[in-house]
């Protein structure tokens, strides 16, 4: 089943910003092991590993601009942090990676710039910088990024994952999925949620792929204003309009509480659902 809508969406996208204050990640700040080497791009590469503990339910909070995020649920009860940055000397030393952890929640910042630093050089100096993230799985997880390619796997917590140009891709999930980007397209693997999938995924230009279990049951919407919506799953439509597309997966009229919910919008991405 395919179908082109063609009323306005409503796009829920926002920036990237790094703004968080919190502990330097250098060894003598924060206890973690740091590596300087150079980098043959040029420039130079600082390596960065830290381990905090987080609480149960706690959340892990990431802000960064530029390169890579990998972030693995485990079993265990800490956060591993291991994080490879890369720009000139300058720019290592004036802005910095900091990890605040406080209360029941992480935060890791990639772009933490000196102030007073920060005021004579341009706004949009940041560091590139890759991530290898381990958290408990159960835990909660919040990403903004710009650039950055997410991937995340095996969490099963809920999960916040903003981006502007950054490809968005979850395998594993069992939480709600909330995903927005604007020109990237989103990948969403939720087969380990069963029954109940949970998803609100967000672009503007990008596609939307989300695979389901043969058991799922959700009321869906869709809503774009060029994109096409299409299902390998059988869809109990209950209204289809210019632009929006209402429907359900799996038996029964209504909706009840053991019930999950997907809500897909874009402007001229495209929309499918693989099982």
């Amino acid at each position: 089943m395919t179908l082109t809508g063609w009323g306005r969406a409503t796009i829920a996208v926002g920036l990237a910003a790094s703004v968080a204050a919190g502990v330097d990640a250098q060894k003598s700040r924060n206890g973690s092991d740091r590596t300087d080497q150079s980098d043959s791009r040029g420039g130079e590469t600082e390596t960065v590993t830290k381990t905090v503990s987080l609480p149960a339910n706690g959340t892990v909070r990431l802000h960064t601009f530029s390169g890579y995020v990998h972030i693995t649920g485990t079993s265990g009860r800490d956060v591993t942090i291991k994080a490879v940055r890369r720009a000139d000397r300058e720019a290592l030393d004036h802005v910095h990676l900091t990890i605040d952890a406080s209360g029941s929640t992480v935060t890791i910042d990639a772009n933490d710039k000196d102030r007073d630093w920060s005021r004579n050089h341009n706004d949009d100096q940041v560091v590139h910088t890759d991530f290898d993230i381990e958290m408990p799985a159960s835990a909660s997880l919040d990403v903004n990024g710009f650039s950055s390619p997410v991937e995340v796997t095996n969490v099963t917590g809920g999960e916040r994952l903003e981006t502007f140009s950054g490809r968005i891709t979850v395998t594993g999930a069992k939480g709600s999925i909330d995903a927005h980007t604007f020109s990237a397209d989103v990948d969403v693997d939720l087969v380990a949620a069963g029954a109940k999938p949970s998803l609100a995924a967000h672009t503007f230009s990008g596609s939307i792929r989300t695979k389901l279990a043969d058991t799922a049951k959700a009321d869906v919407e869709f809503n774009s204003f060029s994109g096409q919506f299409d299902s390998d799953l059988p869809l109990t439509m209950r209204a289809w309009h210019r632009g929006r597309v209402e429907g359900r997966f799996g038996s029964g009229s209504s909706a009840s509480s053991s019930d999950g919910a997907l809500k897909f919008e874009t402007f001229n991405g495209d929309v499918r659902i693989v099982k």
